[in-house]
């Protein structure tokens, strides 16, 4: 048996400074320690870089290929080292990411791989268009990848959607062929039309993915979620129904 206190390497606020203690890096990358984990554990570990390959290219791989272009949405990006086979290798290599294209990078531009793999964050802007990812490496193939930011869907939703509660016919409506969705600072309100059989699920998740909270609509005509329930933060709203399923981002404030 083994534990470990910190699972992922942590930047300390109190003590300002890389803490570089855990099994993953700040980019969730495994470290060799990982590795030994997982190999005592189960024998062995997915897309384990191997000692002795032949280092050949670079590949670029993004966990968000798709960014909305809002300033806030992020991507994940690993650059890892790979052999023509395409099997990451074990090595120590100074890598240069070059980014075009509306989006930042809150990396610097040259870093060296640990185990075979370095990480980046890629964050959009409020400019949609096409980004491209180009990593070289001294002796390797380069690696490009490219993404793209699209402009945030402002066009009508299928549900009506207020801040403030009030919408011109926004009782009628909803009641006849829309779902209403009504937030305040203490409350957010969801109502279905009259005629609405289908059964629901209502979900809000962080930007993460975390699921915050799940409620199963059958039946009933509203549901009243308190903000207290979720606390402070930027959110999705998914309303899923066998037909159908919309999301629309919300910000809650306490």
């Amino acid at each position: 048996g083994g534990h470990m206190w910190c699972f992922i390497d942590y930047w300390s606020p109190c003590n300002v400074g890389n803490h570089p203690m855990g099994a993953l890096d700040h980019y969730r990358i495994p470290k060799k320690v990982y590795y030994t984990f997982r190999t005592n554990w189960n024998g062995g570990a997915d897309d384990y870089p191997a000692v002795g390959l032949t280092a050949a290219k670079l590949k670029v791989e993004a966990d968000v290929t798709a960014l909305v272009a809002d300033s806030t949405d992020l991507s994940r990006v690993i650059v890892s080292v790979r052999d023509a086979s395409d099997k990451c290798v074990w090595d120590a290599r100074s890598v240069t990411l070059q980014v075009t294209g509306p989006a930042d990078m809150f990396d610097p531009p040259a870093q060296t791989t640990i185990a075979g793999k370095i990480g980046y964050i890629l964050k959009s802007t409020n400019t949609p268009g096409t980004i491209t990812l180009n990593a070289t490496a001294s002796g390797l193939t380069a690696g490009a990848l490219t993404i793209t930011s699209a402009a945030p869907d402002n066009s009508a939703l299928p549900f009506i959607w207020t801040g403030s509660g009030i919408v011109d016919n926004a009782a009628r409506a909803y009641s006849e062929k829309s779902i209403g969705v009504f937030q305040n600072n203490r409350f957010i309100t969801v109502i279905f039309p009259r005629l609405f059989k289908e059964k629901a699920v209502i979900s809000l998740l962080t930007m993460q993915g975390r699921k915050a909270l799940s409620r199963e609509m059958s039946g009933a005509r509203s549901n009243v979620i308190s903000t207290r329930e979720l606390g402070a933060g930027m959110y999705y709203l998914t309303i899923a129904a066998p037909h159908y399923s919309i999301t629309k981002k919300i910000v809650v404030s306490q």
